[in-house]
């Protein structure tokens, strides 16, 4: 570990880590907006549990149970009916900021099955309930049941860009070539 004579010459070394740094601020954010991406789908087609704000999710009534198995689905997997919404989980990420949600986008067969709508729709419609169900939150309740675990991708993204080693799960498996040597 490399030891610094002044709190002037430390201050000098993280200068020039600085770009480096950035760099691997946005790819920890990558990752970890990743890794929600695949929780929020992974949670899908279970009753989640009350997390913070976000209530836990009420067992579908059985006449909805019954109105699934009439048109072919499984009777009991919330929000996870056709799959679609599972599919159109979508994550964009530019720089420090990521996102992940539904795009605005018409899916289905138009059976009955799986009728014409727009996916996004859907997605604020479980988020925050309507006048017939109640919310089912799966973006905001992955968001706060698994943002330590995303934070923690990412921080250990950061860390290992200042102490010089290889970006955990890196391809490459060695410290970035612009990182400066200790």
């Amino acid at each position: 570990m490399k030891k610094f004579e002044s709190p002037g010459e430390f201050a000098a070394f993280l200068e020039k880590l600085l770009p480096v740094i950035l760099i691997a601020q946005a790819v920890g954010v990558q990752r970890a907006a990743a890794f929600l991406q695949e929780e929020v789908k992974a949670d899908l087609g279970f009753y989640q549990t009350a997390a913070g704000p976000f209530p836990d999710w009420p067992e579908l009534s059985e006449g909805r149970k019954n109105e699934r198995e009439r048109v072919g689905l499984m009777p009991n997997d919330p929000l996870l009916a056709t799959g679609e919404l599972h599919d159109h989980i979508d994550m964009t990420y530019e720089g420090m900021r990521a996102v992940i949600g539904v795009p605005h986008e018409i899916v289905g067969d138009g059976t009955r099955r799986s009728p014409l709508r727009d996916i996004g729709d859907v997605a604020i419609w479980m988020e925050e309930g309507t006048d017939r169900a109640p919310p089912r939150s799966f973006l905001g309740h992955a968001a706060f049941v698994h943002g330590k675990a995303a934070a923690d991708i990412a921080l250990k993204v950061v860390g290992a860009a200042v102490a010089s080693q290889p970006i955990p799960n890196s391809p490459i498996g060695r410290p970035h070539p612009r990182l400066p040597p200790f």
